[in-house]
């Protein structure tokens, strides 16, 4: 058992789950990654399916063919990240999300929801069939090659 996962407490009907020391976050999937600072780390190839990353730092972080689906990211920042092949297939980027110029080429991320800021981010050959892009900043995103089917808000 990952020590770094400790079991949910229940209180009423709140689920209260711990965050995760900087150090165990962005190894494996499920995890809640709070206030993190993974900036310019190398996390290419990980199953971090399923995470949540709550104000965490991973501005310019290698995240290319790493499995995020469903995972979530509120208020964090992903500026210049490279998700090159990622897998990002129901992950949710809110609005206080920035991926301001990341590079998202060859990613899978259908059904995605990203509602914050994308701003010169690349998207070329992307599958963001039914994701949703409403309400994003679109402002310099290249769309090149990307399957936009079913795709709400995109370009």
């Amino acid at each position: 058992m990952n020590k770094a996962l400790v079991a949910a407490a229940i209180v009423g009907s709140l689920l209260v789950m711990p965050s995760v020391a900087s150090a165990d976050c962005g190894t494996s999937p499920g995890q809640i990654c709070q206030g993190t600072n993974l900036a310019g780390q190398n996390l290419s190839g990980q199953n971090l399916a399923g995470s949540i990353f709550q104000n965490a730092n991973l501005s310019g972080a290698n995240l290319a063919n790493a499995n995020l689906q469903g995972a979530v990211f509120e208020g964090s920042n992903l500026s210049g990240a490279t998700l090159t092949g990622a897998n990002l297939a129901g992950a949710t980027f809110d609005a206080g999300t920035s991926l301001n110029g990341a590079n998202a080429t060859s990613s899978q991320a259908q059904g995605a929801v990203m509602v914050g800021d994308l701003t010169n981010s690349n998207w070329s050959s992307a599958n963001l069939q039914g994701a949703i892009l409403y309400g994003a900043n679109l402002s310099g995103v290249t769309f090149s090659g990307a399957n936009e089917t079913g795709c709400i808000g995109c370009g």
